[in-house]
């Protein structure tokens, strides 16, 4: 058996080889074009989410105290603070005295009974 030979004109042969090459360029443009598609709606997906967490970060700031906020309660709780403690002290150098006058009373008492 003989091979068939073909044989092509080289006008044949560059036409077929820009063809092939031109197919390859529409391959590789489809495929980057595809590729871009992707990337766009993956960049989008992305930016998407990172404005609801925007969003929720901001919400979120919205329940802050700020700091003019926070000074203001905490120096009305150490006011409040520092007077609790002042009438505790107070309390209980007037428990102290109370305690020390019953003593000297009953002593007392114990003295004129024995005495």
């Amino acid at each position: 058996m003989e091979k068939e030979s073909t044989t092509y004109t080289l006008k044949e042969f560059v036409d077929k080889t820009i063809g092939y090459i031109d197919r390859i360029i529409c391959l590789k443009w489809e495929s980057s074009e595809q590729a871009l598609k992707l990337a766009r709606q993956d960049l989008e997906r992305r930016l998407e989410g990172m404005n609801e967490f925007r969003a929720q970060l901001e919400k979120q700031t919205q329940t802050f105290v700020t700091k003019s906020e926070y000074n203001i309660v905490r120096d009305r709780i150490e006011k409040d603070l520092k007077s609790i403690q002042l009438e505790m002290a107070r309390k209980g150098a007037v428990n102290v005295a109370l305690l020390l006058a019953v003593l000297s009373f009953l002593v007392s008492i114990i003295k004129f009974l024995w005495g």
